[in-house]
């Protein structure tokens, strides 16, 4: 039974919290480029496969060349948005691959109706976790897109920015997006002249790529929109009594926030290459599928590429563990999600990768944001007023980075009662986030800037200040504080010797400002996610089997840390086995994204 009494519970020895140079189970194949990454994998017999790409932030095709494409030596297959196929894709049973089965445990799909959840007072809902989305300000029409096969994304789901589209179709939403065709050749050079001889035709239409321009009542509206208006849709979420708020407070404060759009280069590029295989011990009536490149679990990895094709998991090898990149960057893209299906037709292994181009994509959508805040004399927040617009950007849109962060932001560790948030979502063309890194920083700098804004004005310092905003484990009501917070706190005080003063109060000898400043980017999670780990004793060692993957953040490591920690053993007594039929995966979310935190 784990020690939770307390900090750290009634421990006053350690076999692994505070020891330093703990070795790193991954950090010698890492290291000396042993570690092989989706793009590594090569097979016999292997074909290539690219997708067409657009020149425009917003075109159709009107029309291809496809025999042009054909008859070019080396040409295997060339798949359009008209083909059965990808009208079908994500649907196992129409593109003749058995029905797909739920995950082991998984939960059951949710109706639309559940999954949507009940409209509030003239609003709609995006989803449990999202702000009420209420129409906003722009007038117009636009031809409705064809909806995704098997309903809106997102089980049924419509999210901020309209409908999302077919998994390929001819409309490209911004510029290099992937669009209509895809060519399946002996080699990526004789990808590459079939695309150009498909010859494209566009029909060029207006984009948007600023936001403050594309919410303007005249701009022109880039994409279907049935729970906005024009280019914008609008999220509402409130909680308590926001005038009385600004009543109770001796003072009041309005800044502006804007944060930039931003990129993160993932260190390999994303590929994958899929074939089909008999494995009788699995089913005598449908091959398996073995694909490397998908490894990415929170995101579902090979076993929600496995469900694409109506495949249990334990249909679905994958034997690369190594991903580049960190925590939350590493969205499944189409690369990784097509190549059994080219494998299938054409009886062949098929690989297809990114280059550094086409991968660089949003960790963050832009967003500017206005905040007006009361607080008393002695800093507690009593009422936070919050507008914003954020960029929705290119479909499929995510509510985190837009509505969702209205639920799961900074006001999630706040004691403030009064809270009104608006946000304005407006579409555009500028690009597109998958699940990288959205919730970073999850619109935490807002609150960060008003502590300090509060402590100028006050004196005092900023922890002090985010520490009395602060509300305990239980919910935002909880005026007690967290010992893990307050004893982590005066650890990193005493290591750095903090002597807080007020900015520019002092100086170096050569006349210089100088001193350590302190960000608040308090977690919204309070450790809320668990992890559940085999463990096995054999040979008087234990073994941690997981099937991975392995990204950037020693999440393998952190995990076995814990064990040892738990189980009273050093970190070296932990065996840490890979294989990818085991359901462990060491990725989740603890107060920073692992449980070593």
């Amino acid at each position: 039974m784990a020690d939770i009494e307390g900090i750290n519970g009634q421990r006053t020895e350690f076999k692994v919290v505070g020891k330093p140079n703990l070795p790193g189970k991954l950090s010698y194949s890492l290291a000396t480029g042993k570690a092989k990454f989706g793009i590594d994998y090569v097979f016999p017999n292997m074909l290539h496969a690219k997708f067409l790409r657009s020149p425009y932030a917003n075109a159709l095709i009107k029309s291809v060349d496809v025999e042009a494409a054909k008859k070019i030596p080396g040409v295997v297959d060339v798949l359009t948005w008209e083909d059965e196929d990808l009208k079908n894709f994500g649907r196992p049973a129409a593109m003749g691959f058995g029905a797909p089965k739920p995950a082991a445990g998984g939960p059951e799909p949710k109706s639309k109706a559940q999954a949507s959840g009940q409209p509030a007072s003239g609003a709609s809902t995006v989803d449990s976790g999202a702000g009420n989305l209420q129409a906003g300000s722009a007038p117009a029409k636009i031809a409705p897109r064809a909806k995704q096969a098997g309903g809106d994304s997102g089980g049924g789901m419509m999210m901020p920015g309209g409908a999302q589209g077919p998994w390929v179709d001819q409309i490209a939403d911004m510029e290099d997006d992937e669009v209509a065709v895809i060519v399946v050749a002996e080699t990526e050079e004789i990808c590459d002249e079939a695309l150009k001889a498909l010859n494209p035709q566009w029909e060029v239409r207006p984009h948007i790529v600023d936001i403050l321009e594309g919410r303007k009542p005249d701009a022109p509206v880039i994409r279907d929109n049935p729970r906005g208006k024009g280019n914008v849709t609008i999220a509402v979420n409130n909680r308590g009594d926001v005038e009385a708020g600004f009543k109770e407070a001796d003072h009041i404060v309005e800044l502006d926030v804007n944060l930039p759009a931003f990129c993160g280069h993932i260190p390999n590029p994303f590929a994958s290459v899929a074939y089909w295989y008999d494995d009788p011990l699995q089913s005598t009536e449908q091959k398996s599928l073995h694909i490397e490149g998908a490894v990415w679990t929170a995101s579902g990895g090979k076993d929600a590429v496995g469900r694409l094709y109506g495949l249990p998991p334990e249909m679905v090898k994958q034997e690369g563990l190594f991903q580049g990149g960190k925590y939350c960057d590493w969205g499944l893209r189409k690369v990784q999600q097509i190549t059994p299906l080219l494998a299938r037709r054409t009886g062949r292994p098929v690989r297809m990768a990114l280059t550094r181009k086409e991968m660089y994509d949003f960790n963050m959508n832009q967003r500017f944001i206005h905040l007006k805040v009361g607080f008393k004399n002695n800093g507690l927040i009593t009422a936070i007023e919050d507008f914003s617009i954020a960029d929705a950007g290119v479909p499929p849109v995510s509510t985190l980075g837009t509505s969702g962060d209205q639920n799961y932001g900074p006001y999630f560790t706040t004691r403030c009662l009064n809270i009104r948030q608006t946000m304005e979502i407006v579409n555009s063309n500028r690009g597109r986030m998958y699940t990288s890194g959205q919730h970073c920083p999850f619109n935490w700098d807002a609150l960060t800037v008003a502590i300090h804004v509060i402590a100028e004005k006050l004196g005092k310092d900023p922890i002090d200040i985010a520490s009395l905003n602060l509300h305990g484990p239980t919910d935002y009501t909880d005026p007690n504080p967290v010992p893990s917070y307050e004893a982590c706190l005066a650890e990193g005080k005493k290591l750095m010797n903090w002597n807080w003063h007020p900015a520019a109060a002092k100086r170096l000898p050569d006349g210089r400002m100088h001193g350590a400043s302190f960000r608040y980017q308090m977690c919204p999670r309070h450790s809320f996610s668990g992890y559940n780990c085999k463990l096995e004793l054999r040979n008087g060692k234990v073994h941690m089997p997981t099937q991975g993957p392995c990204t950037g953040i020693y999440a393998v490591e952190g995990n076995a840390m814990v064990v040892a920690e738990e189980l009273g053993l050093r970190y070296e007594d932990i065996s840490i086995d890979f294989d990818y039929r085991e359901v462990f995966a060491p990725v989740g979310g603890g107060s920073d994204g692992t449980t070593a935190s």
